[in-house]
C-alpha cells in the first residue's frame, strides 16, 4: 500500500493514475454516481486521519478499513475516472457498499 504526503487540502493529492474524464455521473447534492459492478472492480484510495494517501486497494479491503474504523464517511475517496477527491458521505453506492458487507 502506497503513502504520499498531503498538504492542507485532498484535492492537492497527486493521483498515481491520469485522473482523465470523470466517468460517474453526479448528483444535484454534489454526490457522485458510479455502478455498483465498477465499484466492486475498482482499486481505491483514500485519505486517512493522519493525511496520508493510502491505496490502491479492493472494495474488499477498504471495507476492512472502515470496518476498523481506519476510514469513514468524511474520509475523502478517490478511484480511476474521477475529477476529485470526494468525501465518501457524497457517494452513497459506495457507503452503502461498506456499511453492508
Amino acid at each position: 500500500m502506497g503513502m504520499s504526503n498531503l498538504s492542507e487540502s485532498p484535492g492537492a493529492v497527486s493521483s498515481p493514475e491520469d485522473l482523465g474524464q470523470e466517468e460517474g455521473r453526479g448528483g444535484a447534492d454534489g454526490s457522485r454516481f458510479i455502478p455498483l459492478h465498477e465499484i466492486v472492480a475498482m482499486q481505491w484510495y483514500y485519505v486517512d486521519k493522519n493525511k496520508q494517501q493510502q491505496g490502491p486497494m479492493s472494495v474488499q479491503a477498504l471495507t476492512s478499513h472502515w470496518k476498523d474504523q481506519l476510514v469513514h464517511e468524511n474520509s475523502y475517496v478517490w478511484t480511476t475516472g474521477m475529477g476529485e477527491w470526494v468525501k465518501l458521505q457524497k457517494m452513497p453506492d459506495l457507503l452503502l457498499v461498506l456499511t453492508h458487507a
